[in-house]
């Protein structure tokens, strides 16, 4: 799933929005821990493909053409994360 969420993003869409539709009908008690480790993997596979994407540049080895699809699915994933956040402070503190 990992290398499909790297190229697609669609499957990224698809992969937030079960996340959501989980939280919204399942009891927090029974869905919240799991959703809470889907959280942190997908995390630290933003994380890890951000690392890679910024050695890539250091090492002057990104070619825009070939990276761009990576490029664009990451920072997808990475504002719907952030959205995911701040949406879960939110609903915490309100």
């Amino acid at each position: 799933m990992s290398g499909e969420m790297r190229h697609c993003i669609q499957c990224v869409s698809q992969h937030h929005h079960a996340q959501e539709m989980y939280d919204k009908e399942y009891e927090t008690s029974s869905i919240g821990p799991l959703l809470e480790v889907l959280r942190s993997i997908d995390e630290e596979r933003v994380t890890q493909h951000l690392r890679e994407i910024n050695d890539r540049l250091k090492k002057q080895e990104y070619d825009h053409l070939r990276d761009n699809v990576d490029v664009v699915s990451l920072m997808y994933e990475v504002l719907l994360l952030l959205w995911t956040s701040v949406f879960v402070s939110v609903l915490v503190f309100t």
